[in-house]
């Protein structure tokens, strides 16, 4: 497993904003139940009581913490596939950088890894990935998160993939 942990003053807003893009979750709900699930995830009870506990603690989240504080977890923990956990470890398994050198593009395509880490995996097909970091480009433009001559750039950058799993800052 691959995790590096970071502060959410590290990741550059581009990141932020593909995150946010990428799973449309403007208003917390999902990132509350994908919290939740992390915290509940070795739970041994029934379904039914597994999902009353899950909706009191998505709630209890929602009201208690705040959402700074819920979007660094989920920055720090979504898994990205290859055994990564978290944006750094993506942006190093990945692009061989760390979070703060990603480029705009580069950030896009971790953000799509966050839907689907296993069907767009870069290293199976580098295609299908370059194929989806568009969407997210799209959405950051439609949002004004991005300009017209970002999106042009970023859409013509090519991705290129190579690991670094233990390089220290």
């Amino acid at each position: 497993m691959h995790y590096y942990p970071i502060s959410l003053e590290q990741a550059p807003n581009h990141l932020k904003n593909a995150f946010l893009a990428s799973n449309a979750i403007y208003n917390f709900d999902p990132l509350l139940k994908y919290v939740a699930n992390k915290l509940l995830r070795r739970d041994p009870k029934p379904i039914r009581d597994r999902m009353f506990k899950e909706a009191f603690l998505t709630l209890g989240l929602k009201l208690f913490m705040p959402k700074d504080d819920l979007f660094a977890f989920y920055l720090d923990c979504i898994y990205l596939g290859n055994n990564s956990f978290g944006v750094e470890a993506g942006a190093r398994i990945y692009f061989a950088k760390h979070v703060e050198e990603l480029t705009l593009a580069e950030a896009a395509a971790l953000a799509v890894l966050s839907v689907g880490p296993a069907e767009f995996n870069p290293f199976k097909n580098p295609e299908i990935l370059k194929q989806k970091q568009p969407y997210v480009l799209k959405q950051m433009l439609v949002l004004s998160w991005i300009s017209e001559a970002e999106y042009n750039q970023a859409v013509s950058q090519p991705l290129v993939y190579k690991s670094m799993l233990n390089r220290n800052k």
